[in-house]
């Protein structure tokens, strides 16, 4: 499709001198952001007798800037994935690195942390 009939919209670009403007810098680690949000997509809950999972699908350009175990809620709140407190990654879906599978106990609420 052309660039007009996008619905992205273009990637601003960045000084690449020596002296960078830091307004442009944040502006796009700012744009980057919210484009890589946009593109993540978050299952429904679902459950067995213990847990409660879920899974976020995230950009596949993301997938380089993972750790080639799993992620600290820390890493994964650093990767933008925004969801309450509680949630594990406890598995690597090898043959797709871009879905992150989550869980937590049954009935978790922050009060029983």
């Amino acid at each position: 499709s052309s660039p007009a009939n996008s619905s992205r919209t273009a990637e601003p670009s960045v000084t690449t001198t020596s002296r960078r403007n830091p307004l442009s810098i944040l502006f796009y680690k700012q744009w980057y952001q919210r484009r890589v949000r946009a593109d993540m997509s978050y299952s429904e809950k679902y459950t067995d007798e213990t847990f409660e999972y879920r899974h976020v699908t995230i950009p596949k350009d993301l997938v380089k800037r993972m750790p080639k175990r799993l992620m600290t809620e820390e890493e994964w709140r650093r990767l933008g994935v925004q969801q309450s407190r509680g949630w594990q990654h406890y598995l690597i879906h090898t043959p797709e690195p871009n879905i992150l599978c989550f869980r937590r106990p049954k009935g978790y609420t922050q009060a029983n942390q």
